[in-house]
């Protein structure tokens, strides 16, 4: 009788991989545990997408009949709740990932040629962030010691613009890819050459900045709400570039939605993230901005995955 309920298992484990969409196999070195969890970026959280156990010391399978959503995942280690980031770009189908759980720099994958385009960009990142960071501990010694030490500064310049360089010629080539599209995200824009001085041409600077700080995001691209650039992009428009003057926010909040809203995703989860940030906000003033998303996206039809009664209650608090 167990025999044929080993059988019966292994049959519907058989079947299972047939169906699946999506394989991906990890095979973790040093690991005891029995678990781990296979999460993703959404906003500001990371939600749990699925917990997978060992079919042996450090072996585990995800499969799945529908493809996962395109993002950044995670895979998380008990009981210390270490992580790796991997990309699923929707295309790429069964591959595998292997690294050792005593050290997370050796991750490697067969199969998915866009996580090792991923992980060779992070390679080169580490590498020129030990650079930088022994110059700017020399560029500290000397300032602490009343000094300065210029040769490290100007190879610290040097360094950045290589890093800027290696980064556009990365998107131009890799264009299309899941890991350009977050390296350009993630990056700062140009600002351009302005006349002036003083206060005058640093207003210049910050109205070109705030104009122009989305201009690396495609904010119809189906990874938007799971990639981990996103929420720190917004709220960095909201609260440092942005006057915290009621009438101000409300143009913000409405700018933000405006570029969002071309990918539900997103503008759903920013629409009602803004909500519920100004209806626990006790600053004078700022239920103002409450009112105006209930008036102008929640009473409007803009939000049709709330039902009656709660649009109702909303309603009712705006009274």
């Amino acid at each position: 009788m167990m025999t044929k309920n080993v059988l019966f298992l292994c049959f519907l484990f058989c079947l299972n991989a047939l169906n699946a969409q999506i394989k991906i196999e990890f095979n973790v070195k040093n690991y005891d545990n029995d678990t781990i969890i296979i999460g993703n970026y959404y906003g500001e959280k990371t939600v749990v997408k699925d917990t997978l156990i060992a079919a042996g010391k450090g072996k585990f399978t995800y499969t799945n009949s529908e493809m996962l959503a395109p993002g950044m995942y995670i895979a998380l280690m008990k009981p210390d709740n270490s992580y790796i980031q991997f990309l699923v770009n929707g295309k790429e189908k069964d591959f595998k990932v292997m690294y050792d759980k005593n050290d997370l720099t050796t991750v490697k994958f067969s199969g998915s040629a866009e996580n090792n385009l991923f992980y060779g960009y992070l390679d080169f990142l580490k590498d020129k962030r030990e650079i930088a960071d022994t110059l700017k501990a020399r560029i500290a010694r000397a300032e602490s010691e009343g000094g300065k030490d210029e040769k490290s500064k100007n190879e610290l310049d040097a360094l950045d613009k290589e890093v800027t360089k290696y980064q556009k010629n990365f998107i131009e080539k890799n264009a299309a890819t899941l890991t350009g599209y977050l390296i350009k995200s993630n990056m700062d824009i140009d600002l351009p050459e302005f006349e002036g001085e003083g206060d005058e041409l640093q207003m210049k600077r910050y109205l070109y900045y705030r104009e122009h700080f989305f201009d690396n995001i495609d904010f119809t691209h189906p990874a938007l709400i799971r990639m981990p650039f996103l929420h720190p992009k917004v709220n960095t428009f909201v609260t440092k570039l942005s006057s915290q003057q009621p009438d101000s926010l409300i143009k913000t909040v409405d700018y933000v939605l405006a570029k969002l809203e071309p990918n539900q995703d997103a503008y759903r989860y920013y629409l009602a993230d803004f909500l519920n940030q100004y209806a626990q906000m006790k600053m004078v003033g700022l239920d103002a901005i409450y009112v105006h998303l209930v008036d102008n996206y929640y009473s409007k039809g803009k939000a049709s995955w709330v039902n009656e009664e709660n649009l109702q209650k909303m309603q009712e608090e705006c009274q």
